[in-house]
């Protein structure tokens, strides 16, 4: 069999020992994983009160005043519905509004357009510069999930792609990276993009991907979580094809600074 894996020799992370919130956090600590992933090394300086940097992502995505504007604007009722939830919570709990986990709407960093931007502007491009770019530059979202496309980033760029899968289809979703895949030893890596434009690679030879899980190993027979590492987890293709959910986004090689 024939194996890639593009975390191999980096630590993955888990959410659940994140200071700020355990719950609606996935985003940041996928985020956090796959920069080290991809060679991307973020200034640990920024937001210096949190040493973790999943922490540091979620504090700055949640209350950058660029990324707070882009959600309100491109988002408004998602927005309004976030930030009063959060403000209510937060008064009930005698916490802030960033530290509070929300269940009934979606803070910026589950909503997966908003978490790349904040991503961008985290790894020090402005909002100036992103709004002139065809392309963000250390993170893109697409609205759709190409297995071609997922092939080609791992096995040719040897880079992770994060996504989110819906196991129990209940409309909802769980950011996940997928790292790796174990093919057939006939596996034929492609030669040129042009094999995913037509599609001809073939992804029969291809029986599991390898994910890691941001909150732990989960059981997909019985639908439960059975350790709290998911690092490496082995997944049959056709399992994570019937979960996965039509988002992705991809990263570019990392580079010590931005600009």
């Amino acid at each position: 069999m024939k194996e890639y894996n593009v975390s191999a020799g980096h630590d993955n992370f888990s959410q659940r020992n994140n200071d700020i919130d355990r719950v609606n956090v996935c985003g940041p600590t996928n985020f956090a994983q796959c920069l080290g992933y991809a060679g991307w090394e973020p200034d640990m300086g920024i937001v210096p009160q949190f040493k973790q940097l999943d922490d540091k992502i979620t504090y700055f995505t949640r209350t950058n005043k660029d990324v707070l504007k882009y959600y309100e604007t491109h988002y408004n009722g998602m927005y309004n519905n976030w930030m009063r939830e959060a403000k209510a919570n937060a008064k009930a709990q005698g916490k802030k509004y960033w530290e509070v986990a929300c269940i009934n709407s979606y803070p910026p960093n589950e909503v997966h357009d908003v978490m790349s931007y904040a991503v961008n502007l985290f790894m020090g491009y402005t909002a100036e510069q992103l709004a002139k770019m065809e392309r963000r530059p250390v993170t893109r979202f697409y609205n759709e999930f190409d297995e071609y496309e997922l092939v080609w980033q791992i096995c040719k760029k040897g880079l992770p792609v994060i996504s989110s899968v819906d196991p129990f289809k209940k409309k909802e979703g769980h950011y996940i990276s997928i790292v790796g895949f174990i093919a057939d030893d006939s596996f034929v890596e492609p030669d040129s993009y042009n094999e995913v434009r037509d599609k001809t690679i073939d992804l029969s030879k291809i029986k599991t991907y390898i994910i890691d899980n941001t909150y732990g190993k989960f059981d997909f027979v019985n639908k439960k979580y059975v350790a709290v590492s998911g690092n490496d987890e082995n997944i049959p293709r056709e399992k994570l094809l019937d979960i996965i959910k039509p988002v992705a986004h991809y990263f570019t090689k990392g580079a010590a600074t931005c600009c």
